[in-house]
């Protein structure tokens, strides 16, 4: 029976580290941008089948390293891009096999380059609502291998579109509420439809001028897909057991929570903590740690001026959106 649970879930590395950077509904002004570090170790001990239950088929660990460079073409029309350098590993009974040779799930670290990522932001602002639509793409670097536990992506071309709304809760000084929605079209494989929609919402408070902590709630349901049972190497036809990681039906709810410290006015340390609370399909987070820095450069930020410096602190911290 621990035999046939074997590898029985979709591999999300991927789908985690493919989730917009950054994601904030705050823009910079026109001229001025930001380059931000991140470094995330994340950690799955669980596989999460089709019924939601946990079964525990090898763990994986991944230590990740992002540069994300956002600027203002205008006041409110911005561009980001980036590219993950992913390392994981796999330990465990059950590696991936392709033609029977084990490829990236033999026990050791496995390097490379993941998806060139790229988005346009554009702010808008009504009634102390700002809410920034966003398109964006997502596109393999290389062809870089997908069938493993220890892969490091999807290697899926997609297309987002969705928005961001925030607003600065004037009633509590320094409470700060945003959230995003992003519909994803992904390319299809073996004549599969397999879209997804993305989500978040963040609450967040200034405990002082410079400092601020946050709460985050993020997840992602897939349109389509398919159930990648326990004994899916049987139960699966055979042109699917080498994509289920990229096709499958892969929902989950996250969550977590970080800080964010203005050091000086140019530059920002912060972390952030996430874990998986449910989900189907997919690997278990146990936990994913974020740390990173952003440098601030260019002309001086007046655009969010007669809405205070939270504002002006806001747009510069991708922290939460590391995973």
């Amino acid at each position: 029976m621990r035999h046939t649970r074997r590898i029985g879930v979709a591999f999300l590395l991927g789908v985690l580290v493919a989730a917009p950077v950054d994601a904030q509904a705050w823009l910079p002004s026109k001229g001025q941008g930001t380059v931000s570090v991140l470094f995330q170790n994340l950690f799955v001990e669980k596989h999460l089948g089709p019924d939601g239950k946990a079964v525990d088929a090898g763990h994986i660990t991944s230590h990740n390293l992002l540069v994300d460079v956002t600027y203002g073409l205008t006041d409110r029309l911005t561009i980001s891009g980036n590219v993950p350098f992913v390392s994981a590993s796999y330990n465990g009974a059950y590696p991936h096999r392709r033609n029977g040779v084990v490829t990236l799930d033999d026990g050791h670290s496995h390097g490379t380059w993941q998806d060139f990522r790229v988005d346009v932001r554009y702010r808008t602002t009504r009634g102390g609502v700002t809410v920034t639509p966003f398109i964006g793409l997502i596109a393999p670097s290389h062809g870089y291998e997908y069938y493993a536990h220890a892969a490091p992506g999807r290697d899926i071309w997609e297309l987002q579109i969705g928005t961001y709304v925030g607003r600065l809760i004037t009633r509590v000084p320094g409470l700060f509420v945003q959230g995003r929605y992003g519909y994803g079209f992904a390319q299809r494989l073996q004549n599969i439809h397999h879209d997804r929609s993305v989500g978040d919402l963040e609450l967040g408070y200034f405990i002082r001028p410079t400092v601020r902590v946050f709460g985050l709630v993020t997840g992602q349901v897939t349109h389509g897909g398919i159930d990648v049972p326990a004994n899916f190497l049987t139960a699966l036809p055979a042109n699917l057991v080498q994509h289920h990681d990229q096709l499958s039906r892969a929902n989950f709810a996250d969550f977590g929570g970080g800080v964010q410290w203005s050091v000086r006015p140019t530059f920002d340390l912060y972390g952030s903590f996430l874990r998986t609370a449910a989900g189907v399909n997919i690997h278990d987070l146990a936990y994913g740690v974020t740390l990173g820095a952003t440098w601030t450069f260019g002309r001086q930020d007046v655009s969010f001026q007669s809405v205070g410096t939270k504002a002006h602190v806001l747009h510069r911290c991708v922290c939460q959106k590391g995973l």
